[in-house]
């Protein structure tokens, strides 16, 4: 499960993170700590199951993807313990663990019946202060269900990521760009969005279940829908393609984005433009620096972009502080990545969770925190053409400002988002997408 070369590294990953969460436990008053797994959730009138999707605050201590109907349980001082639901059936294979880094920071147990499996961990934790992370508080009617304090406290220092973390994002990068990679060779030719999300499963040897998120494979004027999954099986030839599609590593996500335009011309010349944009930002990355103004310097690169095509024909002061660079640029610059793909904690300025919402011009930014050493996060712009977007642009006479006869030729491309995964350093940042390609 955890290869040799990580076994180290996972060891001390391990003791931070379990640091981190007693000292949650100790903020928010309680002497134990029950994580669950999950379980399977069944289908309404059905007897089949939704793939199943491991807690995050379990991933991140170990990953037991596999394993779900299991419990961690995490005390001050003592081992914790991993309460591994192993039933005996002949109807479905079950999983075994055979991972010594993990059975050196836990005390592993098996249980081929539910029942005894919640039977030891309440005679473990007793009736002293637990606390449950998960979505079955009813099975531990003696513990607090999901502090608010205990997560608010976890989600903020999950930001900065351990060594074998940045390792298992990094490793993921690798495996999609593949994908990636066997995507751009395929969409030259006439194709369809599902050929070509098949294509990505193959080469990065993964199923739709194991994915980090849906992919998106936008062909044309798809491309304009920033969450489009539906995958058209009908071939066509792809003049532009929108790709964000991701994997996953030990439970760690990787986020990227690319665009790709099959002929030369305007769209073209954005997309190439829109990356050494995108470049510089992620080079600019540095601690110290609230993510916020790389939004706003993205927004007003962007801008600037605009005016120099022709395509918002203003003055760039003007278009700066007209902010006109959000009808085409409507989402965040990015979010927080790790076993999460939108990482929790974005928001918080503070261990205890004190609000840290984003300012009201932007309000889709998901990230909004000062940056720090070894955060992990996505640095994605975008430029679109969202009919919903241009005709209210329209309506409110921002529009005045446009050259419609030339948004009309780009609409039918969809539009241009280009996404890598960044780590800060203490000088600087490493990108960990562009050595993947």
């Amino acid at each position: 499960m955890i290869p040799t070369d990580l076994q180290q590294a996972y060891n001390e990953h391990c003791q931070i993170r379990l640091t981190q969460y007693q000292a949650a436990m100790q903020a928010a008053g309680r002497q134990w700590l029950i994580v669950d797994s999950g379980g399977l959730q069944t289908r309404f009138l059905d007897d089949t199951t939704y793939p199943f999707r491991l807690n995050p605050y379990s991933a991140r201590l170990a990953p037991l993807q596999s394993f779900p109907e299991s419990l961690m349980i995490i005390g001050h001082g003592e081992q914790p313990a991993l309460l591994l639901y192993q039933p005996e059936d002949y109807w479905h294979a079950v999983a075994g663990l055979d991972c010594p880094a993990i059975e050196q920071r836990f005390t592993v147990k098996t249980f081929s019946q539910i029942e005894r499996l919640l039977q030891e961990a309440k005679a473990i934790t007793g009736g002293q202060a637990v606390a449950y992370l998960g979505e079955r508080p009813q099975r531990f009617d003696h513990a607090q269900p999901n502090p608010t304090l205990l997560l608010a406290y976890l989600d903020f220092q999950q930001a900065v990521k351990t060594g074998y973390e940045i390792t298992c994002i990094r490793r993921a990068n690798q495996i999609a760009a593949k994908g990636h990679q066997a995507v751009a060779e395929t969409c030259r030719t006439t194709t369809s969005e599902l050929a070509l999300h098949l294509k990505y499963l193959e080469a990065i040897d993964a199923s739709d279940d194991t994915l980090p998120y849906d992919n998106i494979i936008a062909g044309n004027q798809h491309a304009a829908i920033l969450h489009y999954t539906l995958r058209n099986d009908e071939p066509q030839s792809m003049n532009s393609l929108l790709i964000d599609a991701g994997a996953t590593y030990l439970g760690y996500c990787s986020d990227i984005s690319r665009t790709y335009g099959n002929q030369p011309g305007l769209f073209a010349d954005l997309i190439a433009q829109l990356d050494t944009l995108q470049t510089a930002l992620c080079d600019s990355i540095k601690p110290g620096v609230v993510y916020t103004e790389y939004h706003h310097q993205a927004s007003l690169g962007i801008a600037e972009l605009l005016v120099d095509n022709n395509i918002i024909t203003c003055s760039k002061s003007q278009a700066k502080e007209q902010q006109l660079a959000g009808v085409f640029f409507p989402h965040g610059l990015g979010h927080l990545l790790g076993v999460q793909v939108h990482d929790r904690g974005g928001h918080q300025a503070d261990t205890r969770g004190t609000p840290n919402p984003p300012p009201e011009k932007y309000p889709h930014l998901r990230f909004t925190r000062t940056l720090a050493t070894d955060q992990v996060f996505t640095i994605e712009p975008g430029i679109y053409f969202i009919d919903q977007l241009l005709k209210k642009a329209h309506s409110d006479g921002r529009g005045k400002h446009f050259n419609w006869a030339l948004i009309e030729t780009l609409k039918p491309f969809g539009g241009i988002r280009i996404e890598d995964n960044v780590r800060v350093t203490e000088q600087g940042s490493e990108n960990l997408t562009r050595p993947a390609f």
